[in-house]
C-alpha cells in the first residue's frame, strides 16, 4: 500500500473509533454499532488515486479488518462497506479492566470537549 494509502486508511479508522467511543458514551454503552460506507470517489479524492484497482480494493477491506471492524467490498461500484461494532458489549456486571477502559474513554472525549469548549471562546 502507498503511503497516501496508508494515510488515508489511517485517518478513517482514527475517525471511526473516535466517533465509536463518542456513541458509546453518549449512550451509556449501549450503542449498536454503525456502517459507514466509502463511495470511490472518497477513496480517489482521498488518494489522489485516478483509478481503484481490486487489489488495491484488497489493501484497504485488509487494513479495516485488521483494526476490528468489518468490511466489504462492492467491486462493481468500487465502494467499501465497514460495520463499526459497538465498543462495549452488554453486561451487568464488569471486571477491574472493563471499568477501568470505561473510565478512559470518558475521560478522553471530557478532554475533548474541553478543549472544544476553550477553542469556541
Amino acid at each position: 500500500m502507498r503511503t497516501k494509502d496508508s494515510k488515508y486508511v489511517k485517518e478513517i479508522v482514527d475517525k471511526l473509533k473516535l466517533v465509536s467511543k463518542d456513541n458509546a458514551v453518549r449512550t451509556g454503552g449501549t450503542d449498536e454499532g454503525f456502517n459507514v460506507k466509502i463511495e470511490a470517489e472518497d477513496i480517489r479524492r482521498g488518494t489522489g488515486r485516478q483509478r481503484i484497482k481490486e487489489p488495491i480494493l484488497n489493501s484497504f477491506m485488509e487494513a479495516f479488518n485488521k483494526e476490528g471492524f468489518k468490511s466489504e467490498v462492492d467491486y462493481d461500484t468500487k465502494n467499501i462497506s465497514i460495520y463499526v461494532p459497538p465498543i462495549l458489549e452488554q453486561r451487568t456486571s464488569f471486571t477491574l479492566n472493563a471499568i477501568t477502559e470505561r473510565a478512559e474513554i470518558v475521560s478522553e472525549i471530557n478532554i475533548r470537549e474541553e478543549y472544544e469548549t476553550v477553542e469556541n471562546l
